[in-house]
């Protein structure tokens, strides 16, 4: 996993630099962890979803509380293939001490944090610093040298942090160029299928009978469509390498968030 954490208050060159780096990154096979935040969190979470690829969502309140407000629908959209986790009570409101506690998971579930447009007193400093403290990777993706957003970001590169001016930049840091190759190219794949719409023939009768966040069993989408059930499994296998379908332990399957 990676976490990619930055702004509430991203510009247009934050946006797509954020959107840039979890969607290529989501494809090639890594999971985006963000705090659902405004900004780039949430354009992380969603950029991930849009590869087909997971996302995990760490909150700075319970889980019973709609915060931000009207990120309901994208914290289901992030459970349906991923997760929303949060360490406090179902109904603890989102105060201003809980951010920064919240931080430091961001930081551990991630092998590495990529920060994007950060201000010098910005909560993605300290998701960087608790990442340091566990021996973890920091990037920072260089921005304006006239924007304040950017400050912290620079600061972060100024004391050893790796620049990412790509997503390889990233794969190279956290993998090595060997598998950042191989994580390259299955991306690319995944891509591909995903730019070419939806799968024809029998994965595209396979998908129209799975939902997000419904799990089936693979005998249960064979009666359904009334074929044999080898034919089922190939052309959920063909689904789950393109990142259409996520599978389940056992035999249940469910479609990807995209």
């Amino acid at each position: 996993a990676v976490a990619i954490v930055g702004s509430r208050r991203a510009d247009a060159y934050g946006r797509a630099a954020a959107e840039h780096f979890a969607r290529a990154l989501a494809a090639a096979g890594l999971t985006v962890v963000s705090g659902c935040a405004q900004g780039v969190d949430a354009v992380a979470h969603r950029a991930a979803l849009a590869a087909g690829g997971t996302t995990v969502a760490v909150l700075g309140c319970g889980l019973g509380v709609d915060y931000p407000r009207g990120h309901a629908r994208l914290r289901r959209e992030i459970a349906a293939s991923g997760a929303v986790v949060s360490e406090l009570p179902c109904a603890a409101e989102p105060l201003a001490w809980h951010f920064p506690v919240r931080n430091r998971l961001i930081a551990a579930l991630a092998r590495g944090t990529l920060v994007v447009q950060a201000a010098e007193r910005s909560g993605s400093l300290i998701t960087a610093r608790h990442a340091l403290d566990l021996g973890r990777d920091v990037l920072a993706v260089p921005g304006s040298i006239f924007d304040r957003r950017s400050r912290g970001a620079h600061a972060l590169l100024r004391d050893g942090a790796f620049p990412a001016a790509d997503p390889r930049d990233v794969l190279d840091v956290l993998f090595g160029p060997s598998e950042s190759d191989f994580l390259l190219a299955a991306g690319g794949g995944r891509a591909a299928v995903a730019d070419a719409g939806r799968p024809e023939g029998l994965p595209g009768r396979v998908l129209a009978a799975l939902e997000v966040g419904r799990e089936r069993r693979v005998e249960e989408v064979a009666a359904a469509l009334g074929v044999p059930v080898d034919g089922v499994l190939g052309a959920l296998l063909e689904l789950e390498l393109a990142g259409w379908v996520r599978r389940h332990p056992g035999t249940a399957y469910s479609r990807a968030g995209r």
